[in-house]
Parts: C-alpha cells; structure tokens; sequence
C-alpha cells in the first residue's frame, strides 16, 4: 500500500493536508484536519512544522495498520440516486425557473454517463477526467432540440453549465460523499470562462425603423415597443395585469412585482409607453394588458421584425430593456433613478449602462478626429 501526504491550496493562501492511499487500483483520501499557513513570520513557521508533525505521525500509524478503509456502502450512494436527493433539496429553496436548469444539468449528467457506459457511477468515483470529458462533451456533443432543428451550446451557457456543476459537486463534498470537488484541479485554461457581457440596445432612429417596419405579428411588435419605454422584461409584461396600472395625480404609472425578482416596480408611463399600450375597452383589472403569444414565439418573431427593419444587430425581445435603461440615461435621468425604475437590487448592476454608453461616446469622438489629419 501507498501512503503519501499531500497538500491542496487554499483561496486564503493556507494549504489543507490529506493522506493519500492507494492499493491494488483503489485510491482514497483522508482529510487529516490539518493546514499549513503562509510562513510570514517565526510563528507561522512553528505551527507548519507541528502541522507537518502530526501528518507525519497519522501517515505513521496507517502504515502500522491503524487505517480506516472506506467501506463499500460508505463509498458513497450511486451519482444518479444522490443527484436526485440533491434536486428535491434544491427544491425547497429556489424558483421553479432555477430549479429547471438544474434539472437538466443533472439529466445531461446521467445522459453523458450513460454514454461513456458510467451509469452505476459513485458519487465518490466522480474524477478530474470525468469532470473535463463532461465539459468537453456538453462543447463538442451535447445539443439542444428547438422545433426541428438543432443548436449547439453558446458559450455563456456553458459557462453557466460549469457552474451548476461546481454547485453541485460543492454540494457533494459539504455532504461528506466527496472530498473535493474535482473541478478545482482543473488549470485556468482548461475551464470555461465568462465572457465579457456585451450590451445589445437600440438606438432612437432604430426604435423608430421597428416601430415602421412591417410584422406578420402586431401583437409582439407593440409589446416589445412598450418595453423600450418601460423597462420590463417579456416575463413582467406577460403579467401585467390592467389591475397594475395605477392613475395617480402625476399620470399613469406601473405597480407590480417583478416575475423574476419579486421586487415591487413603480413606472411612471411616458408619452411613448402610453402610445404602445392597447385600448382597455371595459377589460377587468384582472384582465392581461397585452395578448402576446408564447415566449419563444415573441422571441422569434422579434428577431423577423429587426431584421425587415434593417437592423444588422443581435437583437432580442430583452434588447428593449436595454433600450430604456441606455436612451433613460442618455436622457439624463440619474444612475439611481433608472436603476430603481428597472428593479434592480444593487446599482451595480445599472452601471453596466453606463459604461456602454461612455464607450459609445469615445467610439464617437474618435471617428470625429479621424476626419482631420
């Protein structure tokens, strides 16, 4: 049998201590408790010589024979078992819009599995090499079915991908059932990054080419025109109830909870936004605003309207949100003010617009100094 003391970094610059074993093809670990701080000082330097100490000492007593063997129950229960247990935990806690992805994760998991003859996996038995071979195959095989056709994976969504994994092995080792997530031994360069966010938003003459341009769809083209001078997302305006419009002496103005957040939203309703809303005509306030069809649907036909529009952009029906928050604060409506008028949490989150705008206008500048040599 092999013994070997082995060290895994830590974010905090300390480094945990495990044992090692290996026998006859069969590998464990033991989580021996122990940590070696940065050596900054004399003290540091004594209590790394006593942790190396003790490691030393229990590396001693398993190889006299004082060693726990995992049993085979203690192995840990079959991926596809735990996983399940895991989905019914999640269950407890988040949205049921969240909790669907995570479904399919864990449903991609076992279908991979399956694949590579893996089904009776043990949580336990999860490794560096399977963990990559799923990144790989959710890049190079994995596919997802719209209509008739078929579409690989964006790149964001494989980042969010390995990120619900690394959840959900995290989740594993906080059960005791791993001893690290393996995904933390994968190099930098070997794990999906997340790419920079680009903002999609249309410009005023660019409302107005899709407020021109022709629709099979009436319907969706005036609810995503609605949304460029409101800011609500396709799940709020789905929502939006006659019930939610207010009268107030200031005019008329949006209060509903936010679909996604469940944040309470006050939108004071322009000019524009009331030209894009549909006539009641003696509809109970629990009557929707808008008929819209379903949200891929929207979606589609919003992507058939910019381009009939001539616009070259990779626009969505969530690029009218952008829109009101970018044309808000070109109109010089304060950070704060669009940020609590698009039901964000922190402002952080509306910085983003900003920064968009602030590079359109160097782009902007710096097309002007080329017109002089």
């Amino acid at each position: 049998m092999s013994i070997t003391v082995r060290t895994r970094k830590l974010q905090n610059g300390s480094c945990s201590l495990y044992l090692d074993f290996y026998e006859k093809g069969k590998r464990w670990t033991e989580n021996l408790n122990l940590a070696l701080v940065p050596e900054v000082n004399e003290d540091a330097k004594r209590i790394n010589e006593n942790a190396m100490k003790k490691a030393v000492a229990i590396k001693a007593e398993r190889v006299l024979g004082k060693i726990k063997e995992p049993e085979e129950e203690q192995l840990t229960p079959l991926l596809s078992d735990w996983m399940q247990t895991y989905l019914n935990k999640l269950a407890k806690n988040i949205k049921p819009d969240s909790l669907r992805h995570h479904t399919i994760l864990v449903r991609t998991i076992n279908e991979y599995l399956e694949s590579r003859h893996k089904s009776n996996l043990h949580v336990s038995q999860f490794s560096k090499t399977l963990y990559k071979g799923f990144l790989a195959y959710l890049k190079d095989e994995y596919t997802v079915k719209r209509g008739k056709n078929e579409y690989k994976l964006h790149h964001t969504t494989l980042f969010n991908k390995q990120r619900q994994l690394d959840q959900l092995l995290n989740a594993a080792v906080n059960d005791g059932q791993l001893s690290e997530n393996p995904g933390k031994q994968i190099e930098k360069g070997e794990r999906y990054k997340k790419s920079s966010r680009t903002i999609e938003y249309l410009t005023i003459e660019e409302v107005k080419k899709m407020a021109e341009a022709p629709t099979h769809s009436e319907r969706t083209k005036i609810g995503f025109l609605f949304c460029c001078f409101t800011g609500l997302r396709l799940s709020d305006l789905q929502a939006l109830t006659w019930g939610n419009i207010q009268y107030t002496a200031h005019g008329m103005e949006i209060r509903m909870q936010m679909q996604k957040t469940k944040i309470q939203l006050v939108i004071p309703l322009n000019r524009n936004a009331l030209k894009w809303m549909p006539e009641r005509n003696g509809k109970d306030k629990l009557d929707k605003v808008f008929d819209l069809p379903e949200r891929t649907t929207c979606r589609t036909r919003v992507k058939a309207l910019a381009k009939r529009a001539g616009i070259t952009k990779n626009i969505n029906f969530h690029t009218s949100r952008h829109t009101f928050a970018t044309l808000s604060l070109a109109a010089g409506i304060d950070l704060y003010t669009v940020s609590k008028l698009l039901g964000h949490t922190s402002i952080k989150t509306t910085q983003i617009y900003a920064d968009v705008l602030a590079e359109s206008k160097y782009d902007a500048v710096s097309k002007v100094n080329g017109l002089f040599k």
